[in-house]
């Protein structure tokens, strides 16, 4: 199901209704075990990402899984939820006994914590992602995604060189936001 899921999203979102081009599309496959960050500013953000990537979880606001039938089809594709309002520690919990389980595991997360407002993008991050990596000696892979895409336009999706967060951050609050800060930095530049 999961090949039948990729070609259908691929084709449908990524090739109809937008029409996506990839740079460094590489580096998405080039760890085994990795975060993936992109900016997110458009429901289809995942979409663009999902087709391209093996071994791929989803990270994604506990308000979509509220319709069970819709649940059920997230779970079977990855998709887990996550409570953004605040600090989810069964959410990263699950998180931690993923990557604990499987050898080849690339996690999906929004550090920006959602679709933002124009004018609250490039300036709000939140530290999970750097802290998760950090905790998992694994690298996060920032990625730029077009904003606010127009359907029928094109969109571009840019993986940057990845950022390997050092465990110490996770005793130092400064480093913890100056890394993320870097995160931030990179998937906007």
């Amino acid at each position: 199901m999961f090949i039948i899921m990729k070609k259908l999203v691929n084709i449908f979102i990524c090739h109809i209704l937008y029409h996506v081009k990839y740079e460094n599309i590489e580096q998405l496959n080039q760890y085994e075990r990795c975060l993936i960050c992109p900016n997110h500013s458009n429901i289809f953000d995942p979409a663009f990402i999902f087709p391209k990537t093996d071994n791929l979880y989803i990270m994604a606001k506990s308000e979509l899984f509220k319709n069970p039938i819709l649940a059920k089809a997230f779970r079977h594709y990855h998709v887990f939820p996550i409570q953004r309002e605040k600090s989810d520690v069964s959410g990263v919990r699950y998180v931690m006994n993923l990557f604990e389980k499987q050898e080849k595991i690339k996690l999906l997360m929004f550090p920006e914590g959602g679709i933002l407002k124009k004018e609250l993008r490039r300036t709000k991050i939140r530290n999970g992602a750097v802290h998760i990596a950090g905790s998992l000696n694994i690298p996060i892979i920032p990625v730029s995604i077009t904003e606010n895409p127009k359907l029928f336009h094109r969109v571009i999706v840019t993986v940057k060189k990845p950022i390997f967060p050092k465990e110490e951050v996770l005793n130092n609050k400064e480093k913890l936001q100056e890394t993320s800060n870097e995160l931030l930095k990179k998937i906007y530049e």
